[in-house]
């Protein structure tokens, strides 16, 4: 299992290498803008705006950890989420489309390997432009003249606290998938549950009638870090839900006839 991985990373190496060095820049970059922007926010109450409110920007927005967190949240989660569900739906899916999934398959490895080797790139993957984000962010403290309490160690850890909500996306499109009959429509639900869950999330925060639907979203339970602390029961959440979609993925593929590309209920009745 260990070659397959090896090799699994030198199929998507180029990917990962461009994919971090665009996500690096822009978190470098983005920063910098810190200087001529906050000026003119800092003159609105932002909190009397329910649509800022609403995309995670606050009062504090003019602040370089407010400043900072919102740009995570609008932006490098969106990005991340579109790589972790191009990604996601690749590894299995994808292989599966252009043939060469059943070239795998003959392999001397039970189905749950392939998987799980599948999972441990699609892990790293995500961990490297996480990193990216972070080691971004980190140099702001050398590039921009600002007083702040944050140091690049806080930053850094910013940036990593996006790998384990990032996973969940990730790890839910391999399971899609696994269970559904081409790429296609993966991609599509994928999507879809993304744009749902992370405006029901932010929305929540100024509709108080969405805040008991909210609980559902994974983005409940991720916390960037800036603005307060990240609770071990807020990670540990995520992770169990990674822990589901691995297992799924693993009980959807064992019973995947591969090449066929029929949907659950068709196969059963195949099967019959």
């Amino acid at each position: 299992m260990i070659r397959l991985i090896l090799t699994e990373i030198g199929r998507r190496r180029t990917g990962i290498i461009g994919w971090g060095i665009g996500i690096f820049i822009s978190a470098l970059l983005f920063p910098l803008m810190y200087t001529q922007v906050t000026d003119q926010f800092a003159a609105l109450n932002l909190e009397d705006i329910a649509v800022y409110q609403a995309l995670g920007i606050g009062n504090d927005f003019a602040t370089l950890p407010g400043f900072l967190a919102t740009y995570l949240s609008s932006m490098f989660i969106p990005l991340l989420a579109a790589y972790a569900i191009i990604l996601g739906t690749s590894l299995l899916a994808g292989e599966e489309d252009d043939g060469s999934l059943e070239m795998l398959l003959t392999l001397p490895l039970p189905r749950w390997q392939i998987v799980l080797a599948k999972a441990v790139v699609l892990a790293l993957a995500i961990g490297v432009t996480a990193f990216a984000v972070g080691a971004g962010y980190a140099l702001t403290t050398l590039l921009i003249d600002v007083e702040s309490s944050l140091t690049g160690a806080d930053l850094l850890l910013a940036g990593l606290n996006l790998w384990p909500i990032m996973l969940v996306v990730g790890m839910f499109s391999l399971f899609l998938g696994a269970y559904l009959p081409s790429r296609r429509p993966c991609w599509i639900i994928a999507t879809i549950l993304l744009i749902v869950t992370y405006l029901l999330n932010n929305f929540s925060t100024v509709l108080p009638d969405l805040q008991d639907a909210a609980m559902f979203s994974p983005f409940r339970y991720y916390n960037n870090g800036l603005n307060e602390p990240v609770y071990a029961v807020e990670n540990i959440t995520l992770f169990v839900i990674i822990g589901v979609c691995l297992l799924l993925t693993m009980l959807a593929f064992q019973r995947r006839d591969v090449t066929v590309g029929l949907w659950p209920w068709q196969r059963d009745q195949v099967s019959a």
